[in-house]
């Protein structure tokens, strides 16, 4: 890794989790007052935007979805490869809404498990 990539690793990570922390607190505050849908897209689509945005911007990620036109449009399951932390931001800014299954342990990371519990 070159010195450029390491400090724009750093920079991600220093604006990813100051971005997690002020949305958190935000959402503690105004979340309640919103209708669920609302209250869904206010948590987790617009903040795993604003990480996605933080990926192209500062670690050079560009996406280009294929076969977009083969997700039905009634509900299904999508299965990920979970090959990175990335595809939990991308498949949550991009499919809504989203039920996710997960491990029971991840609900106790401070801030991202309690705020999916």
């Amino acid at each position: 890794m070159s010195i450029m990539q390491a400090i724009r690793t750093f920079f991600f990570y220093l604006l990813l989790g100051t971005s997690s922390l002020m949305w958190c607190t935000l959402s503690f505050f105004i979340a309640p007052f919103l209708p669920f849908r609302m209250r869904y897209r206010f948590i987790n689509v617009y903040w795993c935007r604003c990480a996605l945005w933080l990926t192209r911007v500062f670690l050079n990620i560009h996406v280009e979805v294929k076969g977009q036109e083969n997700v039905p449009q009634q509900p299904c399951v999508i299965l990920s490869n979970h090959q990175s932390t990335w595809e939990t931001f991308f498949l949550s800014a991009h499919f809504e809404p989203l039920s996710q299954v997960l491990k029971r342990e991840l609900l106790y990371v401070p801030f991202f498990g309690w705020a999916m519990a």
